[in-house]
């Protein structure tokens, strides 16, 4: 006999309606567990009184209400069909990418990578949208060749952080097809915190310093770029030593003053827009759920219909008409049978 937490207590049948399944997939999309979607919807369906999930073989003992499996399920199945119209297949002409990193521990720790990454269109390229989510075992350059490999043509501009990996794995897969190769800038975001760093001799100093008033407007133009590093230098030889400023500056002036140069293009500069997501990722939709996170596919159809919630387009009663036009075309029934994405034991595919 099972103890109460053993067992894959598993719904069987799809006896639930589409209208309780999109409900369902709306709640996961904004960010609930699948064990509170589950339990809202068996209460929904007045299917929330007190017993056992039974089986086709022998009854579980693990309580119905407690059971989160039946939504995972769904997510499994009907998560495709509901983020189908929202989907992409190219990349868009402005691209803001990050990653963000999720530990297990344990008797074998392990852990795991969300490449991040968010999208901007013309005319304004003002209303950034999550583009794609994937999981990797890893942030090195083939995981990034890998994530830039999953959909058609060459943004105009990327932006990252100083992430070399990244950098080397744009270089390594765009341009395409004849495209022009691809702006790579690095985010102002980032490059104002080296920056801060190196100018710390100067931290006590006020907001009217002359070096703190060159450094605000930095890096929107060559000529107050060439402005600030005469600063630091002024500075440098006539008051407070800095010879790390100085070091940074002959390591990465040059392309800092090259990206200056461009800031006449419209679009973001900074990856302000996906460290959002990714504080939204670690903080509220995945968090310790990301712990007993293990199978790849299913984990990428959950990132789909989180993206889907991040874009503000989950909307229960187009998910319940998605489901019924699907179920209409397949006789009533999913063509994937449940759980379709198993592991082998031993061996999960999300850190492979």
């Amino acid at each position: 006999m099972l103890d109460a937490w053993e067992g894959q207590a598993g719904a069987r049948e799809y006896a639930f309606s589409a209208r309780d399944v999109g409900y369902a997939l709306n709640l996961v999309a904004a960010g609930s567990s699948y064990r509170q979607a589950a339990q809202s919807t068996r209460l929904l369906a007045r299917r929330g009184r007190p017993g056992v999930t039974w089986g086709r073989r022998k009854p579980r003992k693990r309580q119905r209400l407690l059971d989160g499996q039946l939504v995972a399920n769904w997510v499994d199945v009907f998560g495709p069909v509901v983020c189908f119209e929202h989907g992409v297949s190219a990349w868009p002409e402005v691209l803001v990418v990050d990653s963000v990193g999720f530990r297990q521990g344990g008797l074998l720790p392990r852990a795991f990578h969300v490449m991040v990454a968010v999208g901007y269109e013309g005319p304004y390229y003002n209303v950034p949208r999550v583009w794609l989510m994937r999981p990797f075992p890893t942030k090195h350059q083939d995981s990034w060749e890998d994530f830039f490999d999953l959909l058609a043509g060459t943004p105009r501009r990327i932006v990252a952080d100083m992430d070399a990996a990244i950098e080397q794995a744009v270089q390594a897969r765009f341009p395409r097809r004849g495209a022009p190769a691809p702006d790579y800038h690095w985010s102002d975001l980032h490059v104002r915190r080296r920056l801060e760093n190196a100018l710390s001799p100067l931290a006590q100093q006020p907001a009217t310093h002359p070096v703190w008033q060159r450094y605000e407007r930095s890096l929107f133009s060559t000529f107050e770029w060439d402005s600030f590093v005469h600063a630091v230098q002024h500075e440098h030889k006539n008051g407070t030593p800095m010879p790390a400023a100085l070091r940074w500056i002959d390591l990465h002036g040059a392309r800092i003053r090259a990206q200056a140069a461009n800031r006449w293009r419209k679009g973001p500069y900074s990856t302000g827009a996906a460290e959002a997501i990714i504080h939204k990722l670690r903080d509220e939709l995945l968090g310790d759920r990301a712990k007993r996170l293990a199978n790849r596919a299913r984990t990428i159809k959950l990132l789909d219909l989180l993206t889907v919630g991040l874009n503000g387009h989950a909307n229960q009663r187009e998910f319940a008409k998605a489901i019924r036009i699907y179920l209409e075309g397949h006789q009533g029934r999913p063509q994937l049978n449940q759980r379709p994405h198993d592991d082998p034991k031993g061996s999960p595919s999300l850190f492979r």
